[in-house]
């Protein structure tokens, strides 16, 4: 049986961004932060736990690749920040999850 061990703290801690603790209320935080900031990394834990505000027109990174980066002010609120690539293997992956239920709603049919 093996136990966790806590971490020490970071000695940079007063740099880290505040952030919510439970898993669904950090996630829709860092969505929302992800829109007008940029994350580093901290010095001292190597954590991506230092956001900063992104310069004006500064483009976000795709949450689909990592990769591309987009305009975030071109999407909406409720909108995913998804490059033209992430986009087009999404719409492709949709088609053919449809094609397979259509598949196998007619298997069950026959």
């Amino acid at each position: 049986m093996s136990r966790h061990l806590a971490e020490p703290p970071c000695p940079n801690q007063a740099e880290h961004t505040p952030c919510p603790t439970g898993y669904l209320g950090w996630w829709s935080w860092a969505e929302r932060m992800n829109r007008t900031h940029g994350q580093r990394r901290c010095g001292g834990c190597g954590r991506w736990a230092i956001w900063y505000p992104r310069a004006e027109g500064e483009w976000a990174p795709c949450w689909g690749c990592g990769e591309a980066k987009v305009n975030p002010a071109l999407f909406g609120e409720d909108q995913e920040l998804l490059c033209g690539g992430c986009v087009q293997e999404r719409a492709e992956r949709e088609k053919a999850s449809a094609r397979e239920r259509l598949r196998y709603r007619w298997a069950e049919a026959t």
